[in-house]
């Protein structure tokens, strides 16, 4: 499940919250559309129509407020993204990255978020380092203290094992590790 955090508190209906739902006969995943019931919270989803579709498993996913989706399939090194539309025949995702480590490849990707302008932040566990790419999937350099030296990936500073990452509204950057 993907929650939309910017819902308009006065027009709940108008949310882009989504279901990655995987098919029982393949690898792909299905994108739904998500309803949450304002007074009881209960959430429902129509089974029978996508409005995008992964062909690759989704090892982690994130969901900007354009609705846009990105995920990562960690196997893969390869970066997912989507737009769902309510169309006939359902999108089917853009892939990029891959195995590797110049930029713009990943070596293990495990973990996905996306700041509020649109970058998503890898985290990419297998080479140690965050990995910026935009709404479509490319590289852009995000990392850095000055604006006109930005690198596109940033090192993990501690030794440990990283399992997932997060940004808050400020761009901040969370990560968990132990």
């Amino acid at each position: 499940l993907l929650f939309d955090a910017f819902v308009d508190r006065a027009n709940p209906t108008d949310n882009k919250h989504v279901l990655l739902e995987p098919d029982d006969t393949t690898d792909a995943y299905f994108v739904r559309a998500v309803n949450l019931d304002p007074q009881s919270g209960a959430v429902t989803w129509d089974s029978s129509t996508a409005r995008g579709t992964f062909t690759l498993p989704v090892s982690a996913a994130a969901l900007h407020s354009s609705g846009c989706i990105v995920t990562v399939h960690t196997d893969s090194g390869r970066v997912g993204v989507l737009q769902p539309a309510a169309t006939t025949p359902p999108g089917v995702a853009a892939y990029r990255a891959g195995q590797g480590a110049q930029t713009g490849l990943l070596q293990s990707p495990t973990a996905v978020a996306v700041t509020n302008p649109g970058v998503a932040l890898i985290l990419d566990t297998g080479a140690a380092q965050l990995a910026a790419f935009d709404l479509n999937g490319n590289p852009v350099q995000y990392f850095g203290a000055d604006p006109n030296n930005l690198q596109y990936t940033q090192p993990l500073a501690t030794p440990g094992l990283y399992l997932d990452i997060a940004v808050d509204g400020a761009s901040h950057i969370f990560l968990l590790y132990m």
